[in-house]
């Protein structure tokens, strides 16, 4: 799997920030071909285009916090 993650540069046109391998997945050895991945987090409240740190580097549970929303594929 690959995760492009756009987004603006100072002039407000579209720009690729990232794209690459999805940072958070696991290949479950005993379901061969079997993958699970986080491509994108945020907390609750926190607007989806921010800037800065990878927020799915600090995610510990692909369980969602209440009214968080997290893409999972």
């Amino acid at each position: 799997m690959r995760r492009v993650v756009t987004g603006h540069d100072a002039q407000g046109r579209s720009v690729v920030v990232a794209d690459g391998p999805i940072p958070r997945s696991h290949e479950f050895a005993s379901l061969p071909g079997w993958v699970s991945a986080l491509p994108w987090a945020t907390e609750p409240g926190e607007p989806a285009d921010r800037t800065g740190e990878d927020p799915t580097a600090k995610v510990t549970d692909f369980v969602p916090a209440p009214a968080a929303p997290v893409s999972s594929c």
